[in-house]
């Protein structure tokens, strides 16, 4: 099934004070072919967890080159990307294997809304 996923790329700069700061520099909306790969238990610092891992086949898109910087937010989850491969296809440009980072919470300058059945929706503000 192809859905509309957004890919945000990340910088990080410092601000006044000095500290880190996370910025996103371009947003990308793309459709994409969503697949889950699989969910695997996984300890960090002794805490067990699951991870859960997702295949984006995303269609092509000029106006950007995906890699680690980017994330993909897909059903109100932010996901990490781990690779990116090239797919010599008619259909699809890239396959990008990406791991769950959780619940996204949108900034107030998002315009997008993801309904229950995770469809993408436009905000007219």
């Amino acid at each position: 099934m192809v859905s509309m996923i957004r890919l945000e790329l990340i910088i990080s700069t410092k601000d006044t004070n000095g500290d880190n700061v996370e910025l996103i520099d371009k947003k990308v909306n793309a459709f994409a072919e969503v697949r889950r790969l699989s969910g695997d238990r996984a300890s960090l610092n002794g805490v067990t967890h699951l991870d859960n891992f997702f295949e984006f086949k995303v269609r092509f898109t000029p106006s950007f080159t995906p890699s680690a910087a980017w994330r993909i937010i897909y059903g109100g989850e932010n996901f990490a990307i781990h690779s990116v491969e090239r797919v010599k296809e008619k259909r699809f440009y890239w396959a990008i294997k990406a791991q769950s980072k959780g619940k996204y919470k949108a900034g107030s300058t998002d315009n997008f809304l993801f309904t229950e059945d995770n469809e993408f929706l436009i905000s007219e503000t």
